[in-house]
């Protein structure tokens, strides 16, 4: 969905036109309105990145993860918009390297 509102209204997708903002959440009333442990909000954060970056990166994928799973989803053309993710905590700021980066 995030990179394809550009496709889908007919103008190009590019990474330079695209910018995917994501963060982990901070408002515990939120996690209990969904019913998610507040404090799993770091690794649930850590799982759907790597999740976003499959989709984005493949036309199908498949994932099992802890929080969610999914197998041979189609999504669509596959783009590299830059993901920036919010936050200050080192944890955060781990989360912004690429996973191939040295740590």
């Amino acid at each position: 969905m995030a990179a394809g509102a550009d496709y889908y209204a007919g103008y190009p997708i590019s990474p330079s036109t695209e910018i995917l903002n994501v963060a982990s959440g901070w408002a515990a009333q939120e996690f209990a309105a969904l019913h998610l442990p507040f404090e799993d909000r770091g690794p649930m954060s850590e799982e759907s990145l790597a999740a976003i970056r499959d989709a984005l990166h493949e036309e199908q994928v498949s994932f099992d993860g802890r929080f969610a799973g999914y197998r041979d989803v189609a999504t669509g053309p596959a783009v590299r918009p830059p993901i920036w993710v919010g936050g200050t905590a080192p944890a955060v700021l781990r989360r912004t390297s690429p996973p191939s980066a040295p740590a």
